[in-house]
């Protein structure tokens, strides 16, 4: 059950973490290199069970490109590919064949239906 201190133990906190000064500290912590590395490390392995090492494989196995359409990654990574339903790592996307696959639910029967759709 929640107080009414509780509540305002936590919009003075809130307040806090608003502060100019408090967020120009958290951003320039967030974005020292240790930092970043730690912080790719715990998504890989809390989303996919990968490392960043088995990551930097897949990189190099694909060298460099997107699984899909062969292309080389912008400004942004390429995206881990992975069966929702078992947790497989298939491999390295770009985000626009990433989100592709997303919008037809993972499913090869509405992918090859959309394939010979654009077939002349």
């Amino acid at each position: 059950m929640s107080t009414y201190l509780d509540g305002l133990r936590r919009s003075r906190r809130n307040a806090y973490r608003a502060k100019p000064e408090v967020k120009a500290r958290r951003e320039a912590y967030r974005q020292k290199p240790q930092v970043k590395a730690a912080a790719r490390r715990c998504h890989l392995v809390s989303q996919y069970a990968i490392t960043p090492e088995e990551y930097d494989r897949l990189f190099i196995k694909q060298f460099g490109r997107c699984a899909i359409c062969d292309s080389l990654p912008g400004v942004r990574r390429l995206g881990v590919d992975h069966d929702h339903n078992t947790g497989v790592v298939r491999g390295l996307l770009c985000n626009r064949c990433n989100t592709g696959l997303g919008y037809f639910s993972d499913n090869p029967l509405s992918l090859r239906n959309a394939a010979r759709y654009l077939q002349p």
